[in-house]
């Protein structure tokens, strides 16, 4: 029961996100390119994996004998350190591509 609630949660909420991704870029007229599809698919990517720790950190709770409502205040109060913490490094890691996309940057005469 746990876990088919909280798969339906998240599918909505994957959902609700990627409709409103495709909304704001068909407001803006944007053009979905391969890089941009990309995105988004890491966009969802990374939503699903913070969701994950978010119902973790509630079913912790939740074994430790809390009341529904205080296993989800504090599992959200948990997993607030940690969804924070993570998007730094994937930026970190995000500049490695730009970094490398002119390389080589000369080519050797011959």
């Amino acid at each position: 029961m746990y876990y088919r609630l909280s798969a339906s949660t998240r599918l909505l909420a994957l959902v609700l996100n990627l409709i409103i991704l495709l909304a704001a870029l068909a407001y803006f007229g944007a053009v979905l390119t391969l890089p941009g599809i990309a995105g988004v698919i890491l966009t969802n990517r990374h939503g699903r994996g913070l969701e994950r720790v978010d119902f973790e950190r509630i079913r912790e709770e939740l074994r430790a004998s809390k009341a529904p409502v205080s296993a989800v205040d504090q599992g959200f109060k948990r997993a607030f350190l940690t969804i924070i913490d993570t998007p730094r490094y994937n930026d970190c890691f995000r500049c490695v591509p730009f970094h490398f996309r002119d390389w080589p940057r000369t080519r050797p005469s011959q």
